[in-house]
């Protein structure tokens, strides 16, 4: 999903059990600027996430290398999409989120747990 041609967040995707459940989002926030921008997710019924990522750099999420980014709340089902936005600068742009769950074996381990 690109914000820009320079600014693209990359294979965003969030893993949660849904119905109100934290979520964490993966994939991964791309600046090929000469300067540092920061990234804001806004996601429908889970709050903002500002994430900085400095030029001509790309940051990982939600992965064991990567930067913690959790949504508060996902207010859909797995298998649904929630409606987000990403802002970089004064750019924005609209899209939706696929939501997983544990249910297959390669993102179980990036379930967030309940509060």
């Amino acid at each position: 999903m690109n914000v820009t041609d320079e600014l693209r967040g990359l294979n965003l995707m969030v893993v949660s059990e849904g119905d109100g459940a934290p979520g964490n989002l993966l994939g991964a926030l791309s600046n090929n600027t000469s300067e540092d921008v920061v990234f804001t997710l806004a996601a429908e019924g889970a709050g903002t996430l500002s994430l900085p990522v400095a030029a001509n750099d790309t940051v990982y999420l939600g992965t064991e290398d990567g930067v913690e980014a959790l949504l508060e709340a996902v207010v859909v089902e797995p298998g649904a999409d929630l409606e987000a936005s990403l802002t970089a600068g004064n750019v924005s742009s609209d899209f939706f989120l696929p939501v997983l769950d544990g249910t297959l074996p390669e993102y179980a381990e990036y379930l967030p747990e309940a509060p």
